[in-house]
């Protein structure tokens, strides 16, 4: 028996992980909130997990972390694209 492969991605699944800079570089909103927090020290996290949603659109969720001394501090952001 082969195997089924699908064209279309199914909805309600993560899409494969992809690099975060190019990705961030296409969206000006999230650019200036790198800006700012690579300014404070913050650092990008090297990839991100597109999210296809079932409605249709798709969910990128970015993730700037800064280490010190007793633990991380987290910042989040996601950006919402409708898809096709």
């Amino acid at each position: 028996m082969s195997k089924f492969r699908r064209k279309h991605q199914r909805r309600g699944r993560y899409a494969a992980s992809q690099e975060a800079a190019p990705l961030l570089a296409h969206m000006p909103t999230a650019q200036g909130m790198h800006d700012a927090l690579v300014g404070g020290g913050f650092v990008l996290a090297k990839s991100v997990r597109p999210y296809l949603r079932t409605d249709g659109l798709m969910s990128i969720r970015f993730v700037w972390r800064l280490r010190h001394q007793g633990g991380t501090t987290s910042v989040t952001y996601t950006e919402v694209l409708r898809v096709g």
